[in-house]
This record gives C-alpha cells, sequence and structure tokens, in this order.
C-alpha cells in the first residue's frame, strides 16, 4: 500500500500528474487507497505474495522509469518503515491537522500537496 502511495507521490512530481485514478486517506497507520484496501483485506500488515499481484505492462518509458525509481529509493524498507515515514511528512501530518494519533478519518491526502512536498525534497536524477 505504501509503495502505491509513494508512486502516486512521485507520479505527480516527476510525471506531473497522477499514476493511476485513486485517492488516499490520511489513516492513522498513514496513507491508504480504501479500493486497494478492499481489495487485498486477507493480507492486512503481512506481505503480498507476489502471486497474488498482477502483473501491469507499461508501454510508457516514463511509468516505467518511475516505477523503477520508486522501487529503488523504497525497496529496502519494510511496510511499517514505510508507514513511519509516510506519517513524518507534509502531506499525511496536513490531512491529520486536528486528530488525535489513534482517531479514524476519511480526510484526502492531496496530489497537490504530495506534488508541493515532494518536489520540495526532490534532488534530481
Amino acid at each position: 500500500m505504501k509503495l502505491v502511495y509513494y508512486t502516486q507521490a512521485w507520479s505527480n512530481v516527476l510525471l506531473q500528474r497522477p499514476l493511476i485514478d485513486a485517492e488516499f486517506e490520511a489513516w492513522p497507520a498513514g496513507p491508504v487507497e480504501v479500493n486497494l484496501q478492499h481489495q487485498y483485506p486477507q493480507y492486512g500488515w503481512t506481505k503480498m505474495p507476489q502471486q497474488a499481484i498482477q502483473p501491469i505492462k507499461f508501454d510508457d518509458a516514463d511509468v516505467a522509469d518511475l516505477l523503477a525509481a520508486v522501487w529503488e529509493t523504497y525497496q529496502d524498507q519494510s511496510g511499517n518503515e514505510l508507514e513511519i515515514l509516510a506519517r513524518t511528512e507534509l502531506p499525511w501530518l496536513q490531512a491529520r491537522t486536528g486528530l488525535a494519533d489513534d482517531e479514524p478519518s476519511h480526510r484526502l491526502i492531496s496530489n497537490a500537496d504530495m506534488q508541493r512536498y515532494y518536489l520540495s525534497i526532490y534532488s534530481g536524477d
């Protein structure tokens, strides 16, 4: 889930558009795309086995490069580490403003907030 979030966030910066038609909510456990969460509920906090993931083929070289860059950047971090990271970053924090740490929320993390924040920390190729 967090890799999908980071792919969307960096797509907003590098491709200047969202990669997928999805919205991320600012849950206490970090960014969550509800449809994806409902599609794979059996995995919860566990890693999805590779055979559960439907392969996607992209004809767009920019998208393939984006996916490779996100993987290269975040591959060494566990889901828990990515959750902790996302929860320290401005887009999630802004969407959670005024909420208790464990308070449920359906507040959306905006693509514009993602783009502004991740562009501000982007160091280039």
